[in-house]
């Protein structure tokens, strides 16, 4: 795992943002009762599982990233 230097192109770390910055509001409002509060959690989760698979490349995408540099 290396650090992605050109996060900001990745669509993974935008879709992170949006789904972490809509579903920020989980904090404050608590309501176990509430089926949708558990789906805000879920969209949180997979908000951040994004922000960070866009921060960090993988060894797949590092070789596609090389043999694209190499064309």
């Amino acid at each position: 795992m290396h650090f992605n230097y050109r996060f900001y192109k990745s669509f993974d770390f935008w879709v992170g943002i949006i789904l972490t910055i809509t579903n920020r509001d989980i904090f404050w409002r608590v309501d176990l009762s509430n089926p949708f509060w558990y789906i805000n959690v879920i969209l949180f989760i997979s908000g951040v599982y994004g922000l960070i698979a866009g921060l960090i490349i993988k060894q797949d995408r590092k070789k596609e990233n090389q043999t694209v540099k190499h064309s």
